[in-house]
């Protein structure tokens, strides 16, 4: 196992890996090269997720936004059946609840649709 562990680690690097047995004393049994053939690949870092559209997300979604609490999804969902698409995410001051700190809160990370990024 620590072997694996140790090949990828030397993969990552471009490295190879000289494999060998516990019994050097056996001469049928030699070292054995080899060369571990791997690109380097560098993490990619963004924003985070994809902005959540509040016109079609769930409840469930709008939970996963901070600030946005079982309550708070269930008012939006409800609001939106009733009054239809939000314009923008500005439009969720009209839900009971959310103020202007939740909404500056809420952007870049949720959006009112494709127009509204």
């Amino acid at each position: 196992m620590l072997i694996a562990a140790v090949a990828i680690v030397l993969a990552g690097a471009g490295l190879a890996l000289l494999l060998g047995t516990e019994d050097a004393e056996d001469p049928d049994i030699a070292a054995v090269p080899v060369l571990l053939d791997a690109a380097i690949v560098a993490p990619t870092f963004t924003d985070g997720p994809a902005p959540i559209d509040i016109n079609t997300a769930s409840e469930a979604d709008l939970i996963r936004l901070h600030g946005i609490g079982p309550v708070l999804a269930e008012r939006i969902v409800a609001y939106r059946n009733e009054h239809g698409p939000f314009s923008s995410i500005d439009d969720l001051k009209a839900v009971q609840g959310i103020g202007d700190a939740t909404v500056d809160d809420l952007r870049g990370r949720a959006t009112a649709g494709p127009s509204d990024q």
